[in-house]
């Protein structure tokens, strides 16, 4: 028997991701693919945090060092 959350696959089980309380974020997002990071972008938004795209580490390692705490 399973709940409402949890679906049945053969032997295995999972359950529905819980939505995290945490405050909004800024997230970087080091990816040299567009498509890419407009897709975890979209993601990253839709969970409420602000995503920072960059296509390279050096761009990643510059962004980090302006923007750190």
């Amino acid at each position: 028997m399973t709940n409402q959350t949890e679906v049945s696959m053969g032997q295995h089980q999972t359950s529905r991701a819980k939505p995290v309380d945490v405050d909004a974020q800024k997230i970087l997002i080091v990816d040299d693919e567009s498509p890419m990071q407009l897709l975890a972008a979209s993601i990253i938004e839709r969970l409420g945090h602000t995503p920072v795209p960059v296509g390279s580490g050096e761009e990643a390692v510059e962004m980090f060092q302006k923007h750190a705490r």
